[in-house]
């Protein structure tokens, strides 16, 4: 049998390269307008304040004949500094074309020789939030999936939610009164946002003050939307690297990723729910189901090393 690498040459390679989104390509041509459109506020404005200036207008109004030139100066800068800034932040994104945006041709001699197969830089981004499709392995350059992002949530929400809310918990998805879970599938963002919006949003509470290796460093608690967009596992220095600070080795990801749909201003035995809420036995041994154990184990049967490759030795 070949080796998987001998196997490379035979995979077609009919798959197109990534195409980046039309606003990442023309990074100035949104912004472009929203300047324009502020240029022409200005105008309009200054000149409607020229005129009431030169008393060419009825006086009867007094001060209120000035709001409208105002609101119309007003929006001319919001305009033209909104344009501004969100040109400087696609101009950013846009010059870090990645290799897979790159086509064949625009490969060296040594990339021509590999083919995509598959890339998950976050936990679960591939086969939870991406369900290993082909046309979503992006790699870290995924703002385009940001979208996709909130449907797919919506659709797990509905088979989380309710299974959540039996143990009696709060469920951060929108699923009303479900009693069970429902298979429901979203074509558009904007129907799916309404419920998976704390989902995406919410911060993500830390089990206590251990994660942090300095305490005089102010270290933000993450977002959904921060930890999969873009696609990559960073490691935070200051912290001990636990997820999603980072990856080690016995962080039960699953559960912690189950716990994106717990709402995390609610409290359970006077502590507020965090990303190890379903990794407590004492939340297992009240909650009304059999067996009463967590959804993944709690520890390996054996322990890991304390140096690499930092997994356990075998079973003889």
């Amino acid at each position: 049998m070949l080796k998987a690498s001998g196997k490379i040459a035979q995979i077609p390679a009919n798959r197109q390269p990534i195409v980046r989104p039309f606003w990442l390509a023309r990074p100035w041509l949104l912004p472009g307008v929203l300047i324009l459109a502020g240029a022409l506020f200005l105008y309009w404005g200054l000149r409607a304040t020229r005129r009431r200036s030169a008393g060419k207008t009825t006086k009867r109004a007094g001060v209120k004949t000035w709001i409208k030139p105002v609101a119309w100066i007003v929006a001319g800068c919001a305009a033209v500094f909104i344009g501004l800034a969100v040109g400087c932040i696609l101009t950013k994104i846009g010059n870090k074309k990645p290799v897979l945006a790159l086509s064949q041709s625009e490969l060296d001699d040594q990339l021509q020789q590999f083919k995509l197969i598959d890339t998950d830089g976050q936990p679960f981004a591939d086969a939870a939030l991406n369900e290993r499709e082909n046309d979503k392995q992006l790699g870290a350059f995924n703002f385009s999936l940001a979208l996709p992002l909130v449907t797919r949530l919506a659709h797990l929400g509905w088979g989380f939610g309710p299974s959540i809310q039996a143990l009696g918990l709060h469920s951060s998805f929108d699923c009303g009164d479900a009693p069970v879970s429902v298979y429901k599938i979203y074509s558009s963002a904007l129907a799916a946002f309404p419920r998976s919006r704390k989902v995406l949003f919410q911060k993500l509470n830390m089990p206590d003050d251990s994660w942090k290796k300095r305490s005089d460093v102010d270290i933000p608690l993450k977002r959904s939307i921060e930890i999969f967009v873009p696609n990559v596992c960073p490691i935070d220095m200051d912290t001990t690297g636990t997820w999603p600070y980072g990856r080690r080795p016995e962080d039960q990801v699953a559960t912690r990723f189950l716990s994106l749909f717990l709402d995390m201003d609610q409290t359970i035995a006077g502590k507020k729910c965090n990303i190890e809420t379903l990794s407590d036995p004492a939340l297992w041994a009240s909650a009304p189901i059999e067996p009463k154990v967590p959804p993944n184990p709690l520890k390996n049967d054996k322990e890991f090393l304390k140096e690499f490759p930092y997994l356990a030795e075998p079973w003889p």
